[in-house]
């Protein structure tokens, strides 16, 4: 990463949760730009996969982070105040010193703690695109978080696909931003 990794954890969260603080009980039921979630669905998938972070960080197995993840609830009310608490440990724990380097047992594979940096971003910055779009805010992801992103990712796009994770790309001119760059990569119009 050329960026720290502090500075694009901070930015990926404020991504998502500047978003989340226009979240309200009228819009929780409303269509997202994720599928066919609604923004409260989506907004608990976030919070949900955050704290499934959070276990296996803290050494938990990755059934235990699955059930976490299927079991987080939250509400219209109560999402950004959740999703603050449980994102600043996150990223506690993912900056630690003295956290170890590997063996973290993430439901996909155990994955070094660089992997769930990028995990974490994509989770954040993506899915809070999304809840932007959903909500009519138009503002792209930052050049600096686009490109440290599409540069972790590139490489894997084909292993995320297969598992579902993204869409077939969509082209986009060889001058696009960051931002678009990113979207077209995994599928989501700029």
């Amino acid at each position: 990463m050329v960026t720290e990794p502090a500075e694009l954890l901070e930015r990926a969260r404020l991504a998502f949760s500047e978003p989340l603080a226009l979240v309200s009980s009228s819009s929780w039921d409303e269509p997202s730009a994720c599928g066919e979630w609604s923004v409260g669905e989506l907004v608990t998938h976030v919070l949900g996969a955050t704290s499934m972070y959070a276990v296996v960080l803290r050494g938990g197995t990755s059934d235990t982070g699955l059930t976490t993840w299927l079991e987080t609830t939250t509400d219209a009310g109560g999402a950004a105040t959740d999703f603050e608490r449980i994102a600043r440990e996150v990223e506690l724990l993912l900056l630690d010193p003295e956290a170890p380097d590997g063996g973290i047992h993430h439901p996909a594979g155990d994955v070094s703690t660089e992997q769930m940096i990028t995990f974490t971003l994509v989770e954040w910055t993506l899915h809070g695109k999304d809840l932007s779009h959903a909500l009519g805010v138009t503002s792209p992801i930052e050049p600096v978080l686009a490109e440290e992103i599409y540069l972790a990712i590139e490489p894997f796009i084909d292993r995320f696909r297969a598992f579902g994770v993204f869409e077939p790309a969509i082209e986009v001119p060889s001058n696009a931003s960051p931002s678009d760059r990113l979207l077209g990569l995994v599928g989501r119009a700029p």
